[in-house]
């Protein structure tokens, strides 16, 4: 029992010792975006925000450069809405899980900039409601191939906690489930867990 119990405990705290693993969570804004608008009788608004939950794990260290495989899971979320002839409510979300490699460089004790680029899928999700002449609700589902690219810097607090900026861009094909353009910027800001 008691060596059961210490092969468990090993495994719980080695990865805080070996410090080779992180998990970020990011939220942000996609720039430029942003707005509310009053005009000619009509009100729109619109935001855009994105969340994302990063585990890497370090699988070389090299002349100061550390690499690691990343696993990011985010969402890019679109919502507007417009009050006039008729009242339209809606909401746009992708979801993204673009699997890549990141490289880390230290610049001093405690902070570190990094690059990272990956590739996997996007999933598009579209919800308008429109309340007119009659009300009618619409909700679809596409999943296509993306990649993403970016960079960041991260400051250490602690041995096990950091705050990390970071700069994102998902990219998907041209108009993918509807969306205009094929870049979906984000700029993040949030936390990292040093295991």
């Amino acid at each position: 029992m008691r060596a059961g119990l210490l092969v468990l405990v090993s495994f719980a705290t080695g990865p805080a010792w070996a410090q080779n693993s992180d998990l970020g969570f990011l939220v942000g804004v996609s720039p430029l975006k942003s707005q509310s608008t009053i005009s000619g009788g009509t009100i729109s608004s619109s935001v855009d925000a994105n969340v994302q939950l990063d585990y890497s794990v370090q699988f070389k260290e090299t002349g100061g450069w550390k690499f690691y495989i990343e696993l990011p899971f985010a969402i890019v979320s679109h919502e507007s809405s417009r009050v006039g002839p008729n009242i339209v409510s809606s909401e746009r979300d992708i979801i993204f899980f673009t699997p890549g490699v990141r490289a880390k460089l230290w610049l001093h004790s405690r902070v570190s900039i990094y690059a990272a680029v990956g590739g996997g899928i996007a999933s598009f999700g579209v919800e308008t409601s429109t309340v007119g002449s009659s009300i009618s609700s619409v909700s679809k589902w596409t999943t296509g191939p993306a990649m993403d690219f970016g960079g960041g810097i991260d400051f250490r607090l602690t041995r096990l906690l950091s705050i990390r900026c970071e700069g994102r861009d998902y990219v998907t094909r041209s108009n993918a489930g509807g969306f205009s353009g094929a870049h979906h910027a984000a700029l993040d800001v949030g936390v990292g867990f040093h295991f």
